[in-house]
């Protein structure tokens, strides 16, 4: 993910909020004004900048912005400013400024745009780059494979807590460096060391004496999986195995922020029955993707004016009752988001099981009739008292 390391000033970076400000100044042509602030800006608020900003100001902002601020911000920015970054730079620009991040944060750039474009990008990388992008594209999406990272500290098991200080303190290291993996002499996994733990230690105790327990994922684990062992454990890190059990690379706690981030979205996309990215996709793809969830709300919709038509002799006699049909509808809807929403949480939280689903579906069963009663009781007493249908009450009774 988007790297942590700029050392800007965060005060002038929040001074820098008033972007339309930079946006006149752009217009106006005052660009010595504009190429300062920009200097001084953090990367985060640079994404804000260019993803609010008119598409036809795009261009000077990118050509007035410093390198690493854009190379810092690349990955952060919205599918439609990614499409006009590749457009201005071009496949060969935007490739230079994606070979110095982490291999990670290239997937993230790229995963979602048309292949044409992938595959233009990718051919413009090192060496290096290209072989660790095509695979991390070669797993499914939202698997752990797919956000591994490829830079992480692994120290062998018979090291002393000497050795691995010294390494750690060397130029080989990963710069964000939260916890190292402890691995064997066939590079399997076996442990992980927290960097405040490895610096209290005595220097000659074994690190395979003071690491933690072993606890990982393979390439192909559900991002859901990953997430629940995170805070389950509350982990820093996690090492990710290929199928024979090497380790391939790791998912640091920084980057499942971002993760966790993202599954929040798409819990929230999935109660509307949207994808993440239909505010920008085509709008034929967009609508398709929406249409089954508005198809099924459609049948049901239908189910229930289906049922109305059996009281349509009872509504045409006294019209009144016509009136309570759209409280029905929208305490329907209300029940039915409130169920669906506790049960996506459920679910994504594992609360929900195969030992525990019929009580659970019970549960909420009774619960909607509960509510149900209690409603259909207050709609009757406030018609009786609004509308004086008391009388109209006892002639249905008697018939």
């Amino acid at each position: 993910m988007v790297s942590q390391d700029s050392c800007n000033n965060i005060a002038l970076s929040q001074s820098s909020r008033d972007y339309n400000k930079i946006y006149n100044l752009i217009m106006h042509n005052d660009l010595a004004e504009v190429k300062l602030k920009l200097q001084d800006m953090h990367y985060a608020d640079f994404v804000e900048l260019f993803d609010q900003a008119p598409v036809k100001l795009h261009k000077k902002i990118l050509d007035l912005a410093p390198d690493d601020l854009k190379k810092q911000a690349l990955e952060g920015l919205s599918y439609d400013s990614r499409i006009s970054i590749v457009k201005i730079l071009g496949f060969q620009k935007t490739a230079s400024l994606l070979k110095e991040l982490e291999t990670q944060d290239i997937i993230g750039f790229i995963e979602d745009l048309d292949d044409d474009i992938i595959q233009n990008i990718i051919i413009h990388l090192s060496t290096d780059k290209k072989k660790h992008v095509i695979e991390g594209l070669t797993y499914p999406e939202n698997t752990a494979g797919r956000v591994m990272e490829k830079q992480y500290v692994s120290l062998p098991e018979h090291w002393t807590v000497a050795q691995s200080i010294n390494y750690v303190a060397s130029d080989n290291t990963s710069k964000n460096f939260y916890a190292a993996i402890v691995v064997d002499t066939k590079q399997r996994p076996v442990g992980n060391l927290p960097l405040f733990k490895l610096l209290k230690c005595a220097s000659d105790c074994l690190i395979n004496q003071v690491m933690n327990t072993n606890i990982k994922v393979d390439t192909l684990t559900d991002l859901n999986e990953v997430s629940y062992i995170f805070k389950h454990y509350e982990l820093t890190i996690v090492p990710v195995v290929s199928k024979i059990g090497k380790l391939v690379g790791t998912i640091s706690i920084n980057n499942m922020l971002y993760i966790l981030e993202e599954q929040a979205e798409e819990d929230i996309m999935h109660l509307a029955g949207v994808q993440k990215y239909s505010l920008f996709a085509n709008v034929f793809s967009a609508a398709k993707h929406r249409l089954p969830w508005l198809f099924f709300n459609f049948i049901t919709a239908l189910s229930v004016a289906q049922t109305i038509t059996h009281f349509e002799e009872t509504i045409s006699k006294y019209i009144l009752l016509a009136s309570t049909m759209p409280v029905i509808a929208s305490m329907g809807g209300n029940t039915g988001t409130q169920v669906m929403t506790i049960t996506v949480r459920a679910l994504t939280n594992k609360y929900i099981n195969y030992s525990n689903f019929f009580k659970v579906f019970i549960r909420e069963i009774l619960i909607c009739s509960f509510n149900g009663f209690l409603l259909a009781l207050t709609s009757f007493l406030c018609m009786m008292i609004m509308h004086k249908i008391l009388i109209l009450v006892l002639l249905l009774v008697q018939q």
